[in-house]
């Protein structure tokens, strides 16, 4: 099993482009040692030929053009990313699915409260299912010790609780807030912790 962290950031990179703060405003003129981080974005591979990206951020065609390990190798094999796995519907989390949309097979797994999000409450995302082939869903809800498998590979969506208020698209059946984006930082720019997600056991 292998993992890139593709970006770090908070919503709106490093720096950000309307922030001030000592952290950002030090490193566009240089006072302060530090590199510019894309949002967080989080890619897993069970073995070389594929790549599971953990929710999509809005710099994922940046990230990927800078990972060679997620370029197209040959035009018989395609791109290595085939799925995506969402853990909430916030902006910072889905708006990269654009970028994958361009005629290559989608598999992405999430809540059925995400899906419904995406596919009935926000139209811009229509476009997904008139990409040629369409995007495929696969719905799964927090259930303990049942994992959602791929070919050997396996995943498990778990509650995570905070004291946020709850993002969009995370309401679980139960009517409890489930998965979705938890903590933010005090700058959002970086000079706080970094965001956390849903866990992905």
């Amino acid at each position: 099993m292998r993992v890139r962290v593709l970006g770090s950031a908070a919503g709106g990179g490093f720096p950000q482009w309307n922030c001030g703060c000592p952290n950002c405003s030090g490193l566009r003129n240089g006072s302060i040692k530090a590199r510019p981080r894309t949002q967080a974005q989080v890619a897993v591979s069970p073995d070389p030929s594929r790549w599971f990206l953990l929710n999509a951020s809005p710099d994922l065609r940046q990230q990927i053009l800078a990972t060679p390990e997620l370029s197209v190798i040959s035009s018989s094999l395609g791109p290595p990313i085939s799925t995506i796995l969402l853990t909430s519907a916030d902006v910072d989390s889905v708006m990269g699915l654009l970028h994958l949309r361009e005629f290559q097979p989608l598999r992405i797994y999430s809540t059925l409260s995400v899906r419904r999000a995406l596919t009935e409450e926000n139209s811009l995302f229509r476009v997904l299912s008139r990409s040629s082939p369409p995007v495929q869903w696969e719905t799964r809800e927090h259930q303990r010790g049942r994992p959602m498998t791929q070919r050997r590979a396996g995943f498990q969506p778990a509650r995570c609780f905070s004291g946020v208020r709850p993002s969009s698209g995370t309401e679980t059946p139960d009517g409890l807030r489930g998965i979705r984006r938890a903590g933010a930082c005090r700058s959002r720019c970086g000079r706080g912790r970094l965001p956390r997600t849903a866990a992905l056991r």
